[in-house]
């Protein structure tokens, strides 16, 4: 697992390989969240892409799709980033020796682009969260980041 700070939230992030739909969760990426009311929610979150000014509306942004794993409902995190919840699902997570199999089903995979492996993004602070992502919109996320002004 990978730990690093970003926009003063610490983060610890692993790629994980799905079986079957099901993605298998070590148990200290949920600590701190209640594991009797944890809900899937389907996300996305906006980034001006480099080059392009705040008056550029529309075209200068990137719209990364994703999922949060939370035992709260999300709110936006402030003007750089702006996360967006569409629909929120309770997670299908059962214990299995020092990890929880949580089931995505494939609507939700398929909404964030998750296909063989999914990135898991804890996030610290007040209110811990677990971003899933695809590779893919991961590594996006993580480029169009570095770019952003702080």
């Amino acid at each position: 697992m990978i730990s690093y700070s970003h926009a003063g939230d610490t983060m610890s992030m692993a790629k994980y390989k799905l079986h079957e739909g099901r993605l298998l969760i070590p148990e200290e990426m949920l600590e701190r969240l209640d594991l009797n009311n944890l809900y899937v929610v389907e996300s996305s979150i906006e980034l001006r892409k480099k080059g392009f000014k705040y008056f550029d509306f529309g075209f200068g942004y990137e719209k990364l799709k994703f999922l949060l794993l939370t035992d709260e409902p999300p709110k936006g995190r402030g003007v750089r980033e702006q996360v967006v919840a569409s629909r929120m699902f309770p997670a299908n997570i059962r214990k299995k020796g020092n990890s929880y199999r949580l089931a995505l089903s494939k609507e939700l995979r398929n909404y964030a682009g998750i296909e063989e492996c999914c990135v898991l993004v804890r996030v610290e602070g007040k209110n811990p969260y677990i971003g899933m992502w695809s590779e893919k919109n991961w590594r996006k996320y993580m480029k169009l980041v570095e770019n952003q002004p702080l």
